[in-house]
């Protein structure tokens, strides 16, 4: 898969989760998602696969 299919077929999951977590909050849950994606893409040599991506994408949303 590639970069630009693994944001989109990601966004909404990692999104949504972001929405849960900021009450509601839609543009906050959105620049968090943004940040997110920035933040995986740059350190994506750090994934190890002990989890599954979608789960270490919202852990980084979480953490931000």
């Amino acid at each position: 898969m590639d970069l630009k299919s693994l944001c989109e077929y990601y966004y909404p999951l990692v999104y949504g989760y972001l929405i849960s977590l900021t009450g509601g909050d839609k543009v906050t849950a959105e620049d968090l998602a943004q940040e997110t994606f920035l933040q995986a893409i740059g350190s994506i040599d750090r994934y190890r696969g002990d989890a599954k991506l979608s789960t270490w994408l919202c852990g980084i949303g979480k953490n931000l």
